[in-house]
């Protein structure tokens, strides 16, 4: 619940320097906010900000923005105190003072509150992946949107250029979530579809989506970084295209070598890896091709003509040549007997004697 408490029954008629400042130039439903918030002021009745965005067919995050345009015109008096409390006060003459202003504290709503969207997103410096769910919006919502804002109405329709077919209702939904929920400038969406569709040949929005997912966690919050990633991008599939690996997603393990090896070697040498370890592993992966990177460099590698010269270096040679291991027969081991040859020798001459006598 986002109720408004009235806490003074003091009635507060409509300035006319209100209508006559603000109500030629303010959009419709600025007007609107301003004049039921003050007539439930002025009735003391309490109310509540969702049922007022349902009344007037408004996003609640679009009501707060609103109220926070009346305070930064000085029509009233908006504060938030932490996620619970604010406070609003109403300007009863064109300059705000504030011994004239008219206080009604208000309760926000903690729980499922949709997305604040502002006229131009401002940078968001946190690089953190993004956990929680894109939110959901009606196309009820979306015609607000676009009736209220020419940009989204614009990338809509560059959005259909780019994807060569009408947007569906998904589409509508991701492509805003971008501008609404991860707060990516317009240009910088853009960019995002133009690199997809022609670059990528990718025309589904949730890979769009993905990929936009993927910068804002890198801290890409403008066109000119989003050029740099994507040179950076396109060397890393060279190298790993070049190293037999195919893949659409570079893996963080796989960023991790990529990134070091570029900042640490030449483009050519790199790529000469890959073709070492192609050759000489049936299957190589990037810790192989690492290796050889690292004895390159151990030895001096700096350019691709050090290669040729690390090759034609002798390699060093064993000097002395291994012993073969002796195998010992088990029957070997028996233990030999003690014979005395001299006394055989008599016992055989004795025998022959006998035989010769006829014994």
């Amino acid at each position: 619940m986002s109720a408004v408490r009235f806490t003074t029954t003091k009635n507060i008629n409509i300035p006319s320097w209100f209508i006559r400042d603000f109500v030629p130039m303010a959009h419709g439903s600025y007007i609107k906010v301003y004049l039921l918030l003050i007539s439930a002021y002025q009735e003391n009745i309490e109310t509540d900000l969702k049922d007022l965005a349902q009344t007037l067919d408004m996003l609640y995050s679009e009501v707060i923005t609103i109220l926070k345009y009346w305070d930064s015109k000085g029509v009233i008096k908006f504060q938030m105190f932490g996620d619970e409390i604010s406070e609003i006060a109403f300007a009863t003459t064109a300059t705000f003072g504030v011994s004239q202003e008219i206080t009604a504290p208000i309760i926000q709503a903690t729980q499922q509150q949709a997305p604040q969207v502002v006229s131009t997103p401002e940078p968001v410096e946190d690089t953190t992946t993004i956990i929680q769910n894109r939110p959901a919006y009606s196309q009820q919502e979306l015609n607000i949107y676009r009736r209220n804002n020419s940009s989204i109405t614009q990338l809509f329709n560059t959005a259909e250029e780019c994807l060569g077919r009408l947007l569906s209702p998904t589409d509508q939904q991701i492509l805003f979530g971008l501008y609404d929920w991860l707060h990516m400038p317009i240009d910088l969406i853009v960019y995002l579809l133009e690199y997809c569709t022609k670059d990528l040949d990718k025309r589904h929005t949730r890979y769009i989506e993905k990929v936009a997912l993927s910068w804002k966690d890198k801290g890409i919050v403008d066109v000119e970084r989003a050029k740099l990633e994507i040179v950076a991008d396109h060397r890393y599939y060279e190298i790993l295209k070049r190293a037999g690996i195919s893949t659409q997603n570079i893996s963080p393990a796989q960023r991790e070598y990529l990134e070091r090896w570029v900042t640490t070697y030449r483009m050519e040498i790199i790529l000469n890896a890959c073709d070492r370890a192609t050759i000489q592993a049936d299957r190589p992966n990037l810790n192989y091709i690492d290796k050889i990177l690292t004895n390159w460099y151990d030895q001096g590698v700096r350019i691709v003509e050090d290669i040729e010269a690390v090759d034609k270096k002798p390699r060093a040679v064993a000097t002395t040549k291994p012993q073969p291991m002796q195998k010992t027969a088990r029957y070997n081991n028996m233990p030999s007997h003690n014979w005395d040859y001299n006394k055989i020798a008599m016992l055989e001459q004795e025998y022959n004697e006998r035989i010769r006598q006829g014994g």
